[in-house]
């Protein structure tokens, strides 16, 4: 049981605060790296942002470090609880080891567990440092612990148990989460989960009627935040489902710019509502573009593109080939290598056209590019060094202009294989980010939008767009 020696503030004072009070614009965390929380949360906090959601892996400690210089300033905190990571065997088997709970289930290669269980609750809660900063600070720091993902639970259970089992597992850690908020800084609970946007038949669905909705039939006031999925290409009826819900509870969406394929039923990469600012000329003094108002791919690409070309094209091997002059081992390996370097160029330029995730093409570096390059290359020289640095820096750009026009016309055309795909009028002069923050934005069932960052433009940016959308007021929703 968490210790606390806090006089609590009446019951009515816990309640959720409304967003009259809370910009309806919150900062997701759930992907953030250690060196990015700093500057990442000031600039939320600097912007007028009120909401902030701790990361994964330690976030909740970095996150407290940083609020702590923020305070005393009214911020709500969203801290998800459910998943963690144990450490390794030292044998080297796939055994783990580490602090176990009832109710500990398996979920990724025997690395992460996951748990909603009463006795886990209390531990993770106990450990975590967002706790003891809202015992500081009970008057400023809005503390807000989410199941996160409860049915990843339900997979685990037997096949015509599933439905039952997940509602009592939910009603045992609503119980214990109401405890905890009557008992510690803790200001209220809720749920965050991809299964609210699921279709019914997938196995990982959360239905608010079968799961959370018995789960609150007990004394549970303080369950006050659900936080899903909503997105221009994956978004369910759940906010039709929950008409019988208690008036007091706010709905958040999360992912408002980023999609998993097949309407988040796929487990591929999912891909961003975004354009990008990029240089589309390589004259330094001409100004950056968004993609959406680029004609074309970014120059430098295609003058990389052409000067590796050139530079593997071999032509002084193939010369002497073409005298009778017989290549010497070293000269015929470094044939092959050309030979396959310029069709691995010619696959990733081809790749381009059908590109839509910046995840999936890191993956496609690391895993295939990369060591297809250093298994053909013991080594080589500077000159040769300079041209993939170029050529790969160069790429890059390439796919982020090719990802921002990938998605633009996904969006407006549909999948080329026709299906449910919805399709949607995108205007050409719009920015992808604004189309889809307006597509959540006109939702008045929605009271907070959850938007992920990686630098602290994108923060001021989706700032912008929201007060641009708050001055647009009621004609937004004609």
């Amino acid at each position: 049981m968490i210790p606390s020696t806090l006089l609590r503030r009446i019951t009515i004072s816990k309640r959720c605060l409304s967003t009259v009070a809370i910009d309806r614009l919150g900062l997701g965390g759930s992907k953030w790296r250690s060196s990015q929380y700093p500057l990442l949360v000031q600039t939320a906090v600097q912007q007028g942002i009120s909401c902030i959601e701790a990361g994964t892996e330690g976030g909740d400690a970095a996150l407290a470090q940083i609020l702590e210089k923020e305070m005393p300033r009214k911020i709500q905190c969203l801290l998800r609880v459910g998943y963690r990571s144990v450490a390794e065997a030292e044998t080297g088997t796939e055994e783990i080891h580490g602090n176990f709970f009832p109710g500990d289930v398996v979920v990724e290669k025997n690395r992460v567990l996951h748990n909603i269980g009463p006795n886990y609750l209390d531990y993770a809660l106990t450990q975590s440092p967002l706790m003891k900063l809202a015992e500081q600070y009970p008057d400023h720091l809005e503390l807000v612990v989410l199941l996160h993902n409860p049915e990843v639970q339900k997979n685990h259970n037997l096949q015509d148990q599933k439905d039952e089992t997940l509602a009592h597992q939910l009603s045992e850690s609503c119980r214990e989460l109401q405890r905890l908020v009557r008992e510690s800084p803790l200001h209220s609970y809720g749920i965050v989960s991809n299964g609210f946007s699921l279709p019914p038949t997938h196995p990982l669905h959360l239905s608010w009627l079968h799961h959370v909705a018995p789960a609150l039939q007990q004394d549970t006031p303080d369950f006050c935040v659900v936080q899903f999925p909503y997105n221009l290409l994956e978004h369910s009826d759940f906010l039709k489902s929950k008409k019988d819900a208690p008036a007091h509870i706010q709905y958040y969406a999360m992912r408002p710019l980023s999609c998993y394929p097949d309407r988040g039923t796929s487990t591929s990469h999912p891909f961003v509502l975004r354009d990008y600012l990029l240089p589309a000329t390589m004259n330094k003094n001409d100004p950056l573009q968004w993609t959406h108002q680029m004609t074309g791919l970014p120059e430098a690409y295609q003058v990389a593109l052409k000067a590796a070309m050139a530079h593997f094209d071999a032509e002084e091997i193939l010369e002497l080939k073409s005298q009778g002059i017989e290549l010497d081992t070293d000269q015929r390996e470094t044939l092959d290598g050309c030979k396959l370097m310029q069709s691995l160029l010619h696959d990733v330029d081809a790749g381009l056209d059908r590109v839509r995730s910046y995840a999936a093409h890191e993956e496609f570096l690391l895993q295939q590019v990369i060591p297809l390059i250093h298994d053909t290359f013991e080594s080589y020289d500077e000159d040769t060094a300079k041209v993939l640095e170029a050529f790969f820096g160069a790429f890059n750009l390439a796919v982020k202009y090719s990802i921002a026009k990938n998605v633009r016309h996904l969006l407006i055309h549909g999948e080329d294989g026709g299906g449910d795909s919805p399709k949607y009028p995108v205007p050409d002069d719009m920015r992808l980010q604004e189309f889809a923050l307006r597509h959540v934005w006109k939702e008045k069932g929605i009271d907070k939008i959850i938007v992920g960052a990686s630098d602290p433009d994108q923060i001021v940016d989706f700032v912008n767009i929201g007060k641009k959308l708050e001055a647009e007021g009621s004609s937004l929703y004609e």
